[in-house]
Formats: C-alpha cells, structure tokens, sequence
C-alpha cells in the first residue's frame, strides 16, 4: 500500500502509474484512487475520484497500471492511494510515475510513503 500526495500548478490532466517486476503465473492485482478535488472544511470524501483497478498475469506479459485525473483547480494538496498484491517470480525494482498532460505542465509530488510486506 502506499500514497503520494501532490499538487498542481496548471489546469489540466495527471496521471500516475506504476510498474513491477516480473511477475509469477499467479495473479496479481492494483488499484489506484486519485483525488480530483477534496471536500474540505472537515467534510469527509472526496467530490472528484478516479478509481482503476487491474489484474495482472505473467501469462498476460502485462506490468503496468495507470490511472487518471482532470485537475480544474490549482496549487491545492491531493492524493494518489495504491494498493496492490503482486506475486513477483523474480527480484526487480517497483515504479511509481506521475506526469502531467499539458506541454509545459508543473506537477509537483509533495510527499508520500510506500509499505511493502514479503509473505513466504
């Protein structure tokens, strides 16, 4: 699981995706939420979400996942959240990417966290 929280300073699209190492023939899955806008004023939710979710297969030759987001606001903290179980046939390195979808664009990731777990 894990969460990367980031901020805006032009309108327009952000996406954030991640890769993994190779995976087993076991499945795996990841969801990924990303924060649009927040209510704010101590409400609880969120008023613009987008939620991906992905199974993923060695048989597949699939490792990549993305979700997206239209930004109309800017200069305000959002949040990305992951969470995945992926069974790795080998050592290799996880990858969390973001980028922005207007020329020129600033997307800044501001802070965030990654926790891992090895069941054997």
């Amino acid at each position: 699981e894990g969460m990367l929280c980031f901020e805006k300073a032009t309108v327009g699209g952000a996406a954030f995706g991640c890769s993994v190492p190779a995976l087993a023939a076991a499945g795996s899955y990841i969801q990924m939420q990303a924060a649009a806008s927040i209510a704010q004023a101590g409400v609880a939710g969120a008023s613009a979400m987008a939620l991906g979710r992905v199974a993923l297969s060695a048989v597949a030759a699939s490792n990549t996942a993305v979700v997206s987001v239209s930004v109309a606001t800017i200069n305000a903290i959002r949040g990305v959240n992951i969470e995945a179980m992926l069974a790795v046939s080998a050592t290799g390195t996880f990858r969390m990417m973001a980028r922005g979808s207007v020329a020129g664009d600033s997307l800044s990731v501001r802070g965030g966290f990654l926790r891992a777990y090895r069941l054997v």
